[in-house]
């Protein structure tokens, strides 16, 4: 091409304003108060800092031009290959983490002290590992008067993200740690009994899952942002796609427009918010396409300020969304205990309670947003940009209000008031009962998806989820006195698919695993195809396939069919056909991954491959077959934590 063009449009946010961020970052850091969530907060921070660089980077007036400059930014793109590679390791030993950590939630319940003791020496021995890691990054280079701004931005960014995994790292090490346990008591010196604190587990494992996703996030934003970095350096500009946006300005003001009244509709459910929120996100996808084109290019200065204005709020609209979505993580988790109680006749007030403060938490997050008031020089950009930031406030305040009445005191909409007189707790069965035979028609559902020759790793990953609430839905019917295990046999019968239960929790953890470690190949195999590296690739296609088979011969191992017996209760058949499902759903999955990759025909790699000749791949199906499997791996990882949840009520 004679030149290669990107958007003509600003860059979201100006060189300046990236500076603050680093040094912001950079002195959450250095605080004394830095905690791991802070740290998960700053590596999705520096995720968007690297895309913000990438834009100023190709501006015209940011070009590189002298020699001296051309030669410090490729030295700077030769350290940033190192903080590549370990940015990749620490998504990996996150993922190892929180497999551990989910492994000793699990020894922890069956009381097994001598694999729980392997498992904390498993987690030592993976962070000491990760900080040999990290102090072998190079950190500093020495500057020099000729850097210009981007290189300086470039490098400090480098830094501050080699320093926020050191300090991961170190908060990691002090989780759990041998001889003096954060989290298991001394009694365990003692070959007494382990006395674990399970809720610290499984906060630290939500905790590492986001450090998780802060660190595949950012690591996917280095991969992109070299793809372009190259092209800024020696051309005049790089312009972005002109082509039409899905969908013109005037739709998107009619799609919030109907939001905007469905938001204020009386009749508004928890289930219509989810649906608005999605499609929210499709119309910011949307209105960012839009501001894309040459036409929707902002001009005066007073435009300018004013989405500079908009662009501060939606920073608020950020932390709010992040915060509501701690906040339903949290109220999912009191929601699964409230059950429990209910279930073990235990007295749930003060579960009720840190429900209601949760609650009226959230509420008070809305009342800090600031709005800001229009102008008549908003472009129509900003005006969407301002409507949809406040419909979705509204929205997520909606969802609070409705939210604070599913449950309250004294009044409770799902205990009885018996619960006052100290009587058993009695549940209202019509709001938690879902009928048998509606759960038998979704298992012959999924059945059928399964045997059809049409069958998609898409549709592998909606069963698998399916499974999940199937597996709760059947816990819940479980718990009524309607379906109460009785005679003798039948005990037998599910004490015998409780002990089969074991192989399939085995399975779910193996392949959940599987799953990961098949997404970091893909993940490598891209880089190794973007650099060139023939050797590395056929290295990485031989793991690939090396695991796939290995995961084929653990899921023909699990045992899929019980002899059926007359005594059989309804419950017992929905278990075992459950768990046969989910084998099968395995299978599947497997013989069609081992269908994405192969050799010695490559369906993703050229014959030319064999030749010796440089290595043609596509790569857009890579990173589809890279997000089908982050799509398993989140299946499996519910599905898992579904099963583990089951046999311990």
């Amino acid at each position: 091409m004679a030149f290669h063009q990107r958007s003509v449009s600003l860059p979201s946010r100006p060189l300046s304003k990236v500076e603050e961020e680093l040094h912001s970052v950079e002195a959450c850091i250095s605080s004394p108060s830095l905690t791991i969530e802070a740290i998960s907060d700053g590596l999705r921070g520096l995720g968007d800092i690297y895309c913000s660089i990438e834009e100023i980077m190709c501006l015209p007036s940011n070009q590189v031009c002298s020699p001296q400059q051309r030669k410090l930014l490729d030295g700077e793109m030769e350290c940033s290959l190192e903080l590549l590679d370990m940015c990749n390791t620490m998504s990996e030993v996150f993922t190892e983490l929180k497999a551990i950590i989910q492994d000793l939630q699990v020894s922890l319940r069956k009381g097994d002290d001598a694999v729980l003791q392997a498992k904390i020496q498993s987690y030592i021995r993976l962070v000491k590992k990760a900080k040999k890691h990290s102090k072998k990054t190079l950190k500093k280079v020495v500057s020099n008067k000729e850097d210009c701004r981007i290189v300086k931005l470039l490098r400090e960014a480098r830094e501050i993200t080699t320093s926020l995994f050191e300090s991961s790292t170190h908060f990691l090490s002090k989780q759990i740690a041998m001889p003096k346990l954060s989290l298991i008591s001394k009694a365990f010196q003692k070959k007494i009994p382990v006395i674990c604190n399970e809720e610290q587990l499984q906060v630290l494992e939500c905790c590492i899952g986001d450090l998780e996703a802060g660190a595949g996030l950012l690591f996917r934003r280095l991969v992109q942002s070299r793809k372009y970095r190259p092209l800024a350096t020696g051309m005049a500009f790089h312009q972005r796609s002109i082509s039409l946006p899905s969908r013109p300005l005037s739709k998107v003001e009619d799609e919030l427009h109907s939001l905007e009244a469905c938001v204020s509709s009386p009749s508004m459910t928890i289930e219509m918010i989810s649906d608005v929120l999605r499609r929210l996100d499709d119309i910011y996808n949307s209105i960012e396409e839009i501001m894309c084109l040459p036409s929707n290019q902002i001009c005066s200065s007073q435009q300018r300020k004013l989405l500079d204005g908009e662009m501060e709020c939606s920073l608020e609209l950020l932390d709010i969304c992040n915060a509501m979505s701690e906040v339903f993580t949290e109220l999912k988790a009191v929601i699964q205990d409230l059950q429990v109680s209910l279930r073990k006749g235990d007295n749930a007030v003060a579960k009720i309670h840190s429900y209601i403060r949760l609650v009226k938490k959230a509420k008070k997050h809305f009342k800090k947003t600031v709005k800001v008031a229009s102008d008549k020089e908003d472009c129509k950009i900003v005006k969407l940009l301002s409507k949809a930031r406040e419909i979705t406030t509204s929205l997520l305040e909606s969802t609070m209000h409705l939210l604070s009445k599913q449950i309250q005191m004294p009044k409770l909409s799902l205990i009885s008031k018996a619960f006052q007189k100290k009587n058993p707790v009695i549940c209202n069965e019509e709001q938690l009962q879902v009928p048998l035979s509606r759960v038998e028609e979704e298992l012959h559902s999924i059945e059928a998806w399964i045997s059809s020759p049409s069958l998609t790793i898409e549709t592998i990953s909606d069963g698998l989820r399916s499974l999940g609430d199937i597996y709760s839905t059947i816990e819940k019917i479980m718990c009524l006195p309607s379906n109460q295990v009785c005679s003798s046999q039948q005990r037998k019968l599910l004490d015998g698919e409780m002990e089969c239960s074991l192989e399939l929790l085995d399975l779910c953890n193996g392949m959940n695993e599987v799953f990961t470690e098949l997404k970091a190949i893909i993940q490598d195999l891209q880089v190794s195809l973007r650099k060139g590296d023939n050797a590395a690739v056929q290295a990485k296609i031989q793991s690939y396939i090396r695991l796939v088979k290995k995961a084929k011969k653990h899921s023909k191992k699990t045992v899929k069919k019980v002899v059926s017996d007359k005594e059989e209760c309804r419950i017992v058949k929905l278990l075992s056909e459950a768990r046969e499902i989910t084998t099968s759903l395995f299978e599947s999955t497997i013989h069609l991954l081992s269908k994405q990759i192969a050799m010695p025909k490559l369906s993703l790699i050229s014959k030319a491959f064999q030749k010796k000749n440089s290595v043609i791949c596509n790569e857009e199906q890579l990173q589809v077959l890279e997000c089908c499997i982050g799509d398993l791996e989140a299946g499996a990882g519910l599905l898992f934590r579904r099963l583990v949840q089951s046999r311990s009520n």
